[in-house]
C-alpha cells in the first residue's frame, strides 16, 4: 500500500506548525504529496447563546482563513491536486 497524499490540518497554532514539519518530513520520506487544510473552531468564533446566521458564520470563517499563520513555514514545492 502506498500513501499518495497526506492531509495536515492547521489552525495557526504552534502545535499545528509542528504537525506541518513532521507531516512534511514523513511525506517526503514516502514520496507523498502534502495538502494543508485550515480549520476553525466554531466554539471560539461563535457565541453559543445568540446563534449566528449561516452567512455571517461563513464570513467569520473566511476572515479566520485570511489571518496570517504565525510559525508555519510555506512548503518549498507546490502541491497539485491529482
Amino acid at each position: 500500500m502506498s500513501i499518495r497524499k497526506i492531509l495536515i490540518a492547521v489552525d495557526g497554532s504552534s502545535l499545528a506548525a509542528h504537525a506541518v514539519e513532521v507531516g512534511s518530513e514523513f511525506a517526503r520520506s514516502l514520496g507523498s504529496d502534502v495538502a494543508l487544510i485550515y480549520v476553525v473552531d466554531p466554539a471560539k468564533t461563535v457565541m453559543a447563546e445568540g446563534g449566528v446566521p449561516a452567512a455571517e458564520l461563513m464570513q467569520l470563517a473566511e476572515q479566520d482563513m485570511r489571518r496570517p499563520s504565525i510559525g508555519i513555514n510555506r512548503p518549498t514545492t507546490a502541491v497539485e491536486d491529482r
